[in-house]
């Protein structure tokens, strides 16, 4: 058996970090090691622990989270970052992948498309909302579901 893939989640909301940590724990070989609520308490894990993936709320607070994702994958290369984005704040998804997001999810669609989102990104490739239309977002590999 192989290790499981180790996954820390972002986001100031408990509640919403219980619901995407339960949708992970229904997968096989994919493991929560961490979760933080603001951003300082993400770089203080990250500082002592290494995830595969990063699955970083947009508004975590405390934080700018295209910046933190720039500095993230500077820092920590082997750490891979998915945004998760509302509706409201789509125009981040084109500026998440610029400074090295591997992908993002709508928040909205995450019981659907957030295992497919990470499955996509272990396996290297750039995930994309599945009702997002825009081709030309990046020069980087695209995987869409």
């Amino acid at each position: 058996m192989s290790s499981p893939y180790l996954i820390l989640l972002a986001g100031g909301h408990a509640r919403f970090r219980q619901e995407v940590k339960k949708i992970i724990n229904r997968t096989e070989g994919m493991k929560v090691v961490g979760e933080v609520a603001t951003g300082q308490a993400l770089f203080d894990f990250l500082e002592t622990t290494t995830p595969h993936l990063l699955i970083l709320d947009i508004s975590l607070p405390l934080l700018r989270s295209l910046e933190a994702t720039k500095k993230i994958r500077g820092k920590y290369p082997g750490v891979k970052v998915l945004m998760l984005l509302s509706d409201r704040n789509r125009e981040y998804l084109t500026r998440s992948l610029s400074v090295g997001a591997s992908g993002c999810v709508l928040r909205q669609n995450a019981d659907v498309e957030l295992c497919k989102a990470i499955e996509t990104v272990r396996r290297g490739g750039v995930y994309l909302p599945h009702n997002f239309t825009g081709a030309a977002l990046s020069q980087r590999p695209l995987v869409t579901p």
